[in-house]
């Protein structure tokens, strides 16, 4: 694309993005065990 030194923030955008998309789905995946915990 020619972005230039920008590539290197193009990259660090898309892998810190897709760290947050894989919490995202971690924590929703944990939210059942999540609210028996805080019950209990």
């Amino acid at each position: 694309m020619g972005l230039g030194e920008a590539q290197g923030v193009r990259w660090a955008l898309i892998v810190s993005s897709l760290f947050g998309l894989i919490a995202f789905v971690l924590f929703w995946l944990a939210r059942k065990t999540i609210r028996e915990d805080m019950v209990s």
